[in-house]
C-alpha cells in the first residue's frame, strides 16, 4: 500500500485564475443587472455603466501612480463597479458613482506585516465601505 499524503482542504484542485473567478462573478451578477435595467429603466443602466467605467479607470490610474503592475485585466474592477452600481439607486447622481468607485478601488488598501520590517501593500476591495460612504453622503 502506498503512502497517504495528508493535506489541508480543498482536496480537489483546479487551475483557475483570478480573471476566470471574476468572470464567473460577473456572469452571476448579470441577471440582477439586467432585471434592474428592465425594471428601473435606462437610468439604472447609466448608473451601472458609470460605476464600472469609473472603477476600471480609477484602478488603472491608481496602478500608474503607485507604479504597480496593471491589474485591470483581472476584471476585479468590473466586479467592484457592478457591485456598487447594483447597490445604488437608479436616480443616484453620477458624482456618487465616481466617488464610490474611487473610494472602493483606490482607498481601500491594507498593509500586511508578513515580513518583519517590510510592509507589503496591496489592494483590498471592500464594496460595502464604498456603498456606506456614498449612501451616508446623501445617496
Amino acid at each position: 500500500m502506498g503512502k497517504l499524503k495528508v493535506t489541508s482542504s480543498p482536496h480537489i484542485r483546479a487551475i483557475t485564475s483570478t480573471r476566470m473567478i471574476m468572470l464567473d462573478v460577473i456572469l452571476a451578477l448579470l441577471p440582477a443587472a439586467i432585471m434592474g435595467c428592465i425594471i428601473y429603466g435606462i437610468r439604472a443602466l447609466l448608473v451601472l455603466l458609470a460605476c464600472v467605467c469609473f472603477s476600471v479607470l480609477s484602478e488603472q490610474i491608481f496602478c500608474l501612480i503607485a507604479k504597480k503592475k496593471q491589474t485591470v485585466g483581472d476584471l476585479s474592477a468590473v466586479v467592484t463597479g457592478l457591485i456598487l452600481g447594483l447597490n445604488l439607486r437608479a436616480s443616484a447622481p453620477i458624482w456618487q458613482c465616481l466617488v464610490g468607485s474611487v473610494k472602493m478601488t483606490c482607498f481601500e488598501f491594507t498593509v500586511d506585516h508578513t515580513k518583519l520590517g517590510e510592509p507589503v501593500t496591496h489592494l483590498h476591495i471592500t464594496p460595502p465601505s464604498g456603498c456606506c460612504y456614498v449612501h451616508g453622503s446623501g445617496g
